[in-house]
């Protein structure tokens, strides 16, 4: 079946995201526990970032629903953060996609200037 064509700003409009995600890595530290009860404290980097929420690669799988902290020391930012969605993307690598609560809003701004 053909369906028409959205106008331009249609397509447009589908397209826009709730909030600005930053398609940038930044450095991070993730603390908590695996499914097994073992601690873990893994520095990592992200694949993007947003102010409710980012995307990590870990070294192992977590649980959806699983909480950890999050540390950006360069960003002075830290947040306990729920994890939404977890996608093995080989051996030993996982990305790890976290949101912060409401109360916490992750901020470029007050990341110090590289350039």
């Amino acid at each position: 079946m053909n369906r028409p064509m959205p106008f331009d700003d249609e397509e447009e409009e589908s397209n826009k995201r709730r909030e600005r995600r930053w398609n940038i890595p930044v450095q991070v530290t993730v603390k908590g526990a695996r499914s097994d009860g073992t601690e873990f404290n893994e520095e990592t980097i992200t694949t993007d970032a947003s102010p409710s929420g980012m995307c990590l690669l870990l070294s192992f799988p977590l649980e959806k629903g699983g909480r950890v902290t999050v540390t950006a020391p360069e960003e002075g930012f830290e947040s306990p953060a729920t994890v939404s969605i977890v996608t093995p993307l080989g051996p030993n690598m996982n990305r790890v996609r976290v949101m912060f609560p409401q109360d916490k809003r992750f901020s470029r701004e007050s990341a110090p200037r590289k350039y």
